[in-house]
């Protein structure tokens, strides 16, 4: 408990940062454009789509489909393609989180550009097949919302930790530590799940959770190494 609060309350204190505004628009602007992608591709299918041949019938079904398209695709959509965008810029973020509340720790290799693109790529078409899986649970009230948390806790507290581990370790050891504090991660990572399911909220959601990882794994390496050091 000790620990969330500490990341929660570092993460707020991070974010009158100017440094942050321009990876937030990245984000913002990238996810949007994204979004509207895939938006006018699927309604331009499910509009020229003629179900029945009959003409205002199939005029209804192509509302009717449209105003599906937006407000599922919204749903399951926001999270994968924002992380997908986001690994343009955690680099970004995590320095500006570091300069600001760790300024003694030594410069990070990072992950590297194409790595931190192909990481947010891959996950958020892993992301975007499970919501599809159990897309079904998403139409019955309540357990959609306990299903969207648990199951985008797990996800968003993998990928954003290991973004996060993955500038400073290799690939074995940020996973050796991820899987070490999985309970404290998915806490973390069901918490930012909730920001992504408000709209607008939804919007920063992507940075809050790069600087919150990024907060939890340099807490949790301080700690290993302190544990490390008692007789």
């Amino acid at each position: 408990m000790a620990l969330i609060t500490t990341t929660v309350g570092r993460t707020v204190g991070n974010l009158d940062d100017a440094r942050m505004w321009r990876p937030l628009g990245i984000g913002i602007v990238g996810s949007a454009i994204l979004m509207g992608v895939l938006w006018w591709l699927a309604v331009g299918w499910v509009d020229a789509t003629g179900l029945t041949g009959i003409g205002w019938l199939d005029t209804t079904i192509s509302y009717a489909g449209d105003f599906a398209v937006v407000i599922i695709s919204a749903w399951l959509l926001f999270v994968p393609i924002t992380s997908a965008v986001m690994g343009l810029v955690i680099d970004e973020v995590a320095e500006v989180v570091e300069r600001r509340s760790y300024p003694g720790l030594p410069p990070a290799k990072g992950a590297g550009f194409w790595a931190s693109l192909w990481s947010g790529v891959r996950f958020g078409v892993f992301a975007l097949l499970l919501n599809l899986l159990v897309l079904p649970l998403y139409f019955v009230p309540v357990v959609n919302l306990v299903l969207f948390v648990g199951l985008n806790g797990v996800l968003l507290s993998r990928e954003y930790f290991e973004l996060a581990a993955l500038r400073r370790l290799g690939t074995a050891e940020a996973k050796a530590m991820r899987l070490r504090h999985r309970t404290t991660l998915f806490v973390h990572g069901a918490a930012v799940s909730f920001l992504f399911a408000i709209p607008f909220v939804n919007l920063t959601a992507p940075i809050i959770a790069a600087a919150l990882f990024t907060h939890l794994f340099t807490l949790i390496r301080e700690r290993e190494a302190r544990e490390l050091r008692r007789p």
